[in-house]
């Protein structure tokens, strides 16, 4: 069989939505991490298409996908930091306005993204990080800031800052969203509704970074127990075999005639 495994936001243009909703016609299934819009595709054609979670994608001293032996010190850097880009979308304002009001506020907030993207903004941001840097500036950080984008009627989406500043061990802000306490255990992420909410969130952790502490572990403990990529491939694994075993399943055989009378 042939399938596809989606894992970016399917809404960032038309031309991306054109493109997998094309491609959803031509292969045997497709796997997102939008759930709850099943029954969308469905209308547009695409009979064969599932949820997977996107998991924690680690890179540390013991390898990819390896819960690392050696963690970078907690707390110990910026009051706050978020790292990731931004585009020309409505999708993107609750997140920028977020950043410029801390900013705006004097609050210690470090950005890593593309430069050329936050200079539209009037944002200066470091390089883009990646991998092990990525999860060292999650866990140095007091907070560091999830913000997903904006997915009306898509069920459980978070941005990966999500599960991999938790998997880092860092003390994650999130937005609230429902589901959130089903990903995560109930206290382990904070949670801001607005830019002043996400300035008092973030100082009272700055002031008392220890305060994290166990937010911090306990993050971590369910990400690597529930939430890697290993689990998500799984997942997928588990799911195209059942695909795979509805699809081409044999007929049940033709009972016999019944027999004739004499």
């Amino acid at each position: 069989g042939l399938y596809m495994w989606f894992w970016d936001p399917i809404d960032y243009s038309e031309d991306r939505r054109r493109w997998f909703v094309d491609v959803g016609k031509t292969v045997d299934g497709s796997f997102v991490n939008e759930k709850g819009r099943e029954g969308e595709w469905y209308r547009l054609g695409l009979s064969n298409v599932h949820y997977i979670e996107e998991g924690c994608m680690h890179l540390g001293d013991r390898g990819m996908g390896r819960r690392p032996g050696r963690l970078a010190r907690p707390g110990v850097s910026h009051d706050a930091s978020f790292q990731g880009t931004v585009y020309p979308s409505p999708f993107d304002l609750p997140r920028v306005q977020v950043l410029v009001h801390l900013i705006d506020r004097g609050v210690d907030l470090a950005v890593y993204g593309p430069p050329a993207e936050w200079a539209q903004l009037n944002i200066t941001s470091r390089p883009p990080s990646y991998g092990a840097p990525s999860h060292v500036i999650h866990r140095e950080s007091k907070a560091t800031l999830s913000l997903s984008r904006l997915q009306p009627g898509t069920e459980l989406y978070r941005s990966e800052r999500l599960m991999d500043g938790a998997g880092a061990g860092g003390c994650v802000v999130s937005e609230a969203f429902p589901g959130l306490d089903l990903l995560l255990p109930v206290g382990s992420v904070l949670v801001a509704n607005d830019p002043p909410d996400y300035e008092r969130v973030v100082r009272a952790v700055a002031a008392d970074p220890g305060s994290c502490a166990w937010r911090r572990q306990a993050a971590m403990e369910a990400v690597w127990g529930y939430h890697t990529w290993q689990d998500s491939v799984l997942r997928w694994l588990s799911l195209v075999r059942e695909s795979r075993d509805f699809a081409f399943r044999p007929p049940p055989p033709t009972p016999p005639p019944p027999p004739t009378k004499q």
